[in-house]
């Protein structure tokens, strides 16, 4: 999954940037295998194509094309990704139980600040060791 997502993402720049002209495609096609290659993945996936996106409107080479050519394909993979998983796979999913235990959490006013806390000083302190 990583793989799928950190070369998405290079390709991703790359075709915004005004490279070669399939590397969207490919962008987006990674993008998606990185979705389908695990549930989470889906949501790395779609931070990155939202940061290589916002990365091509603050430099100004915002085009359309090569955006809609950028997220076509991941959306189409993740999708029917997502339809085939919750379809046969979400009732034994130990990660579709936490994240709905999340969502019920967020809902309800449980925001764990102190964990999250605990998480980004733990990143802090060791993010250049």
């Amino acid at each position: 999954m990583a793989f799928y997502v950190v070369s998405g993402a290079i390709y991703g720049m790359e075709g915004l940037a005004g490279g070669r002209e399939g590397s969207p495609r490919l962008a987006g096609t990674l993008l998606g295998m990185g979705s389908w290659t695990i549930i989470e993945g889906f949501q790395y996936s779609a931070v990155v194509l939202l940061l290589i996106v916002l990365a091509a409107v603050w430099d100004s080479r915002l085009r359309l094309r090569e955006c809609a050519l950028l997220a076509a394909p991941y959306f189409l993979i993740t999708g029917v990704w997502l339809v085939f998983y919750n379809r046969y796979g979400v009732s034994g999913s130990q990660a579709i139980g936490a994240f709905n235990t999340m969502l019920a959490d967020i809902k309800a006013g449980d925001y764990n600040l102190v964990e999250l806390r605990l998480i980004f000083g733990y990143m802090r302190r060791y993010l250049f060791e």
